[in-house]
């Protein structure tokens, strides 16, 4: 009818890469006129899929490496823009999404959203027995219910008339009743059955069902029955293979073996047979419908069971020899970029026996999934790999192996499952554990620093810091920027955590003199997605509020968003969005917490990043609850709260329940705020992340002042821990809290000198509301 239409379809075989349907769909004729006239920015990154666009374009930009989750958006844009920018309407055919692989249903739930009003249909067919609970289509299929955006059409087993109908057409001719009622008995409306009965010639009687599957093979002994078959239909499959000649069975196991849609090149460089025995054996498999053309030059099965008998007709040593050349034969074709061939590779040198090659061929095709965040399918390469090194004889060479294949799947798990999750910890400790036969020093940093953010992210400070001293030791020994940054970085992150405030600063000021924006690819690559300049920069501000320069602090925060902005990464950006916010917070500044928060949250919904996400939620929950909406800012922040401990992640926890005990000073929850204080500090103190522990004491004398002595020695232990801190801006607050109390009870020279003390240590930042009242209350005991 005109419209543009394209089909693909999903393999049982292991060896096809992520989002291979799509690119079957982008090859397709329909879309070849369509996706040239893409902008360049967004054929540059149809180009992941599509490597031929760069060689028709030689000034067309070679994509970048998908390293972070942001930019995984503006690939499924460029895929839906490709798509959508054909002629409609358009019809996409997809078979067997059982075995789908996890982006591409992604990526087609993206699609579906991505224009509300296109002339677009999307045909799939699903056996959906093999659909488990945890199957990512049954995720697609209930969002797609919640939009209307889809229709289910069961197809049950045919009845009588159908079959009769069905098994004519096939023939080409009429049945009888008595061959009905017998094929209709027989394959119980099972369509696959109705046609491979016609086809094997089994209407009448079925003895030439029971004859064929008797037939002895004159090259291959009979299998046993298939699991995933009823016997009847595995026996008519048999039968249909059975009636070949031996050249055409040759082929139909040679296909078979090879897993997915083949040429006849490529069975002709793996076959034994001759030329024109391997072409009469195919032509035989086409003219029998076994076989059917899928597209030039190329054939399918005409059913993946035929493929799965045919296989299993195949001797276990008959199976490692051919993938064996099949593998060879790839390796050859593609000499030179074996990346579009990496995961069958791998899949066939495994099943030919050689674990080593199909190791390393599973380690690329995980790199290749890993360049466009298909992360899940490099987490499943990667496991492969380490299942098949378990295979090898323990000693140093399967150790190098394990710890590379690890240093590789660590990235992933972070990408996918958070820094937090314990099977990130898992791989990156046994990758640690392993770190000594490895010899690129940037792969043993990688590792060294992989573990060091799990641990930080889970508030395990003192196993991070320990690790910051090796990270240290290595960038000195190298003199490398591109070790030096990250790790003075990391170190000034953990000291800042545990209190330790003025090294913290040292570090981070070292961290930023090294730093220099064309190692940018290096440092985000060690420091997984993120630019160690911006994120020093970010960071540092919070360490200068806290020794008492808060103008400083506001200044160091603006440049970090302007670096983030040059650099145009959205990630980078996030974070120095995210720490302006809260460094807002921490200088009492609802107004500019609640407009730098609602930025943050819209960028991190645009882009996915959930933690942050869920830190400028409590934050933004904070500015409405000081703004008068008591409510609705509690319950911000306590689904905020939610969100950060969905990620596993565990640091600052104890200051965002201080955030919320302070609140409920306001609404006299006070026993809330108590016990929220006692599992703030108890959380602190397990974790030894002590920098905000002068805040909670302060807050809890707040809480506690009906009890005035209770309340003064609260304010006096957030006094001292601030002084051994050197924390300025939270000693003039407790001061200012115990001068009050102080003056309430008539002892207002003890009150003036101590705050007077402390409002002295300032050199700038009078204009802060600290400050400010501060001065007022000098004023006032003057």
């Amino acid at each position: 009818q005109g419209g543009t239409v394209a089909r693909t379809r999903c393999y049982a075989a292991e060896g096809r890469l992520a989002f291979a349907p799509v690119t079957d769909w982008l090859r397709a004729d329909a879309f070849r006129a369509s996706v040239p006239k893409l902008d360049a920015l967004w054929r540059a990154e149809v180009a992941r899929l599509l490597p031929e666009l760069l060689t028709a374009s030689p000034s067309l930009p070679a994509p970048e490496p998908l390293t972070e989750s942001w930019q995984r958006r503006r690939f499924f844009e460029a895929l839906a823009r490709a798509v959508l920018t054909a002629p409609p309407p358009i019809l996409l055919l997809i078979d067997d999404l059982q075995w789908c692989d996890r982006d591409t249903l992604e990526w087609l739930r993206y699609l579906l959203r991505f224009d509300p009003k296109p002339s677009l249909l999307l045909l799939g067919t699903v056996r959906i027995d093999e659909v488990g609970a945890d199957h990512p289509l049954r995720t697609l299929l209930l969002n797609l219910h919640r939009t209307e955006q889809v229709t289910e059409i069961p197809l049950g087993p045919l009845d009588a008339s159908e079959t009769t109908t069905l098994a004519e057409h096939v023939a080409d001719g009429a049945l009888d009743a008595r061959q009905a009622a017998h094929l209709y008995r027989e394959t119980e409306g099972n369509p696959l059955f109705v046609v491979e009965s016609v086809r094997a010639g089994q209407m009448a009687t079925g003895a030439e069902a029971a004859e064929a599957a008797e037939a002895p093979s004159a090259s291959v002994p009979r299998p046993s029955p298939s699991e995933a078959l009823p016997p009847k239909v595995h026996a008519v499959l048999t039968a249909r293979l059975a009636q070949c000649s031996p050249p055409a069975r040759e082929v139909a196991h040679l296909a078979a073996i090879a897993g997915q849609a083949f040429t006849s090149t490529l069975l002709a460089e793996a076959s034994e047979l001759d030329e024109d025995q391997l072409m009469q054996g195919l032509d035989e498999l086409w003219q029998r419908r076994i076989v059917r053309e899928h597209g030039p030059e190329a054939y399918d099965f005409s059913h993946d069971k035929l493929r799965e008998v045919a296989y299993a007709e195949v001797s276990p040593m008959k199976r490692r020899r051919l993938h064996r050349r099949l593998a060879g034969v790839l390796e050859t074709t593609h000499a030179g970029d074996t990346d579009a061939v990496s995961s069958r590779l791998a899949a066939h040198y495994e099943q030919a026996g050689l674990p080593d090659r199909a190791i390393a061929y599973y380690q690329q095709a995980a790199l290749v999934a890993q360049r466009i965040t298909a992360h899940e399918e490099a987490i499943t390469l990667l496991n492969r790999a380490l299942s098949l090194l378990e295979t090898l004889p323990e000693g140093p060479p399967r150790a190098v192996h394990e710890c590379a294949v690890l240093a590789d799947l660590g990235p992933s798990l972070f990408a996918a499952r958070g820094y937090a999750a314990d099977e990130a910890g898992r791989a990156y400790s046994r990758a640690y554990a392993l770190r000594d036969h490895e010899d690129d020093p940037r792969q043993v940093f990688s590792i060294i620093l992989g573990l060091c953010a799990h641990h930080m992210v889970r508030a395990e400070l003192r196993k991070a810091y320990a690790l910051c001293e090796q990270l240290l030791l290595l960038g000195h020994e190298h003199e490398d920027p591109a070790l030096l940054v990250p790790a003075h970085f990391e170190t000034g992150v953990s000291l800042g955590h545990l209190g330790e405030l003025a090294p913290a600063r040292m570090h981070l000021e070292e961290a930023l003199a090294h730093y220099a924006p064309g190692h940018q690819e290096d440092f985000r690559t060690l420091l997984i997605g993120s630019d160690p300049g911006v994120f020093s920069l970010s960071y540092l501000p919070h360490i200068l509020w806290h020794l008492g320069y808060p103008d400083e602090a506001l200044r160091r925060s603006q440049e970090a968003l302007a670096l983030a902005d040059e650099l145009a990464h959205p990630f980078s950006r996030a974070i120095a969005l995210s720490y302006r916010t809260m460094l807002h917070q921490f200088r009492r500044e609802p107004e500019a917490v609640l407009a730098h928060a609602e930025t943050t949250l819209a960028l991190c919904a645009e882009y996915g990043f959930p933690y942050y996400l869920a830190w400028s939620t409590i934050l933004r929950g904070w500015a409405v609850y000081m703004l008068g909406q008591h409510e609705d800012g509690r319950a911000l922040m306590r689904e905020g709260l939610a969100g950060l401990h969905a990620t596993g992640a565990r640091l600052r926890a104890s200051y965002y329940l201080g955030l919320l005990a302070e609140t409920c000073d306001g609404v006299d929850r006070a026993d809330e705020g108590l016990t929220l204080l006692d599992e703030a500090q108890a959380t602190a103190l397990r974790h030894d992340e002590c920098w905000q522990m002068a805040e909670l004491h302060r807050i809890r004398g707040t809480l506690l002042r009906k009890d005035a002595g209770a309340a003064e020695a609260s304010f006096r232990q957030a006094l001292d821990v601030a002084r051994q801190q050197q924390a300025q801006s939270l000693a003039l607050r407790a001061a200012v809290s115990l001068a009050q109390l102080w003056h309430q009870q008539g002892r207002r020279d003890e009150a003036s000198t101590l705050l007077k003390h402390h409002y002295d240590a300032f050199t700038e930042g009078f204009d802060t509301p600290d400050l400010k009242a501060a001065a007022a209350l000098l004023e006032h005991l003057a």
